[in-house]
This record gives structure tokens, C-alpha cells and sequence, in this order.
């Protein structure tokens, strides 16, 4: 039988809905051996005799039945939970089948099958590369090695800013680190913006134009010590009248004091002159 070129898909799937059981499969692709083809359901490869039998083949499509266990069991697929998919697929070996001697005739059965063989082959091929990744066809062809061995271990795979070609990216521990904290870099940027807010943070926002007044005040607060020291002699720890230097030291007002501790000494400024 000749394969039809124009209908080749060497895939199939089947999806078996949820609660519902089937064990029939038709294989609707030509292939030559039992083990050019491959089941999986739900992704786990099924294994021929064992699990399922096929019928068909050599050149012509065919159908898988699942097997029949120790009765009255019947191995098949079951739609679980969301349903299940079920997948067929071709994969010849490559490799030649019949050796056309010098001389001798040739059989056109043996030409044709061998044909068809090629044919087959050039489409299961088809079929893998379409499923990899691959350049487009309008850019310029840039390398798609990968990096060594060694330095891509425990790497994410990056492609390079200029050139487009792979390369070894970030670390995968430092990435799954950072995305593991996600949640708290999002509520820290909500917090930052006002996005969203805190007992704490509500209360200083409401009183962020009173913290700016008494900011603007300090320098005010310690100019007015400092005033009061100048005019008043003061009296400290029996010792006599002082000069407003030395009562300034002794009263510990120096430039860039902070605002609780020029308001405290203020107040003993206060207590002081009575």
C-alpha cells in the first residue's frame, strides 16, 4: 500500500472524557512494525503485549485494543478527574529494509514499500521539529548552541541582550529564593506607595504636616535656650553664677543636638530661671 503524502500526521490524540471508559484507539497513520508505535496516556508510555495489542500495520493504518488482565479485568482507559489524553504516535527506526543488489531484479512491492518507508521517516521528522523550538524564517541565523556543561549547571537558560543567542542565565536557587518572597516585595511596594495601609503608617500620614512643623521649629527651640543663657546667669549644683558659655556646656546645648533632647533642655532651662 502507498502512503498518502498528503494525509501523514504520525500523531493522534485522543481525549476520553471524565467517568467514561474506552479501550478501542484507531491509528489513522500507515506504519510497518507493532513497535513503531507508541501509546501514552496521561503521559505515561504504555507498553505493547502487556498493556495494549494492535492490529494493522505494514504500510496500512490500524487499531489499539487495550489487553485483557487476569479476567475479569480489562486493562483501559478510564477518564479521571478533568478527563484523560490519550496519544499515538509513529517513530520508525531509521534504517534500510531492503537491499536492491546489482543486477538482480527489483520488485516493484519492494521498491514502493521502501518508498514508503522514506516517505514515513521524513515525516515523523517533520513532526519533531515542529514541536522544537526554531528560529523564524526572516531573521538572521545566530548560534543556538548551548553553553557548556559546566556552565549552565544549576542556571536558568537567558538569551543574549544583542546577539539573541542562548546563554547561561541567573541561578535557579537565587530566582526560586526571590520568587519565594514575592508576596512580602509586593506588600513592601504597596506599603511604599499607599497601596496599602498599616495602623502605624495611617496614624504618622495623618499627622505627616505636623512632624514638617515641628522639624521646622527645632533650630527655633535651641536658638531660644541659647538666647536665655546669654541674658541669665545661672545658678547650677551650688557652684556660682555662671557665663552663658559655660552654662550653655553645662546645660549640654551643642549644634546639632537632637529635638527631644533641645525640648528637654529647654524645659530645664525653664525650671531653672523659676
Amino acid at each position: 500500500m502507498v502512503i498518502n503524502v498528503a494525509d501523514n500526521t504520525p500523531r493522534i490524540h485522543y481525549t476520553v472524557a471524565e467517568g467514561v471508559t474506552q479501550t478501542s484507539f484507531a491509528v489513522p497513520f500507515e506504519f510497518f512494525e507493532d513497535d513503531e508505535v507508541t501509546m501514552y496516556v496521561d503521559g505515561v508510555v504504555k507498553t505493547i503485549t502487556t498493556d495494549y495489542t494492535i492490529t494493522g500495520g505494514s504500510g496500512a493504518t490500524g487499531t489499539i485494543t487495550m489487553v485483557t488482565a487476569t479476567p475479569p479485568d480489562v486493562q483501559q482507559v478510564t477518564g479521571a478527574t478533568g478527563g484523560s489524553l490519550v496519544t499515538i504516535v509513529r517513530d520508525i527506526p531509521i534504517e534500510r529494509i531492503t537491499d536492491f543488489t546489482a543486477g538482480a531484479a527489483i520488485g516493484r512491492d519492494a521498491l514502493n514499500e521502501q518508498l514508503d518507508v522514506l516517505t514515513a521517516l521524513v515525516a515523523d521528522l517533520n513532526d519533531r521539529v515542529a514541536r522544537s523550538l526554531e528560529l523564524n524564517d526572516y531573521e538572521i541565523a545566530s548560534s543556538t548552541t548551548l553553553p557548556a556543561t559546566n556552565d549552565r549547571k544549576g542556571r536558568y537558560l537567558s538569551f543574549n541582550s544583542t546577539t539573541g543567542a542562548p546563554e547561561a542565565g541567573p541561578y535557579t536557587d537565587n530566582v526560586n529564593t526571590l520568587a519565594a518572597i514575592t508576596d512580602a516585595i509586593n506588600t513592601l511596594a504597596d506599603l511604599e506607595d499607599g497601596t496599602v495601609a498599616t495602623t502605624g503608617l495611617s496614624r504618622l500620614a495623618a499627622i505627616d504636616s505636623d512632624i514638617d512643623a515641628l522639624a521646622d521649629i527645632t533650630q527655633e527651640i535651641i536658638d531660644c535656650a541659647a538666647g536665655l543663657i546669654h541674658t541669665t546667669p545661672i545658678t547650677r549644683g551650688g557652684t556660682g553664677a555662671t557665663t552663658a558659655a559655660q552654662a550653655k556646656i553645662n546645660l549640654g546645648i551643642t549644634d546639632g543636638i537632637t529635638l527631644q533632647q533641645a525640648s528637654d533642655e529647654a524645659l530645664a532651662l525653664a525650671i531653672a530661671l523659676g
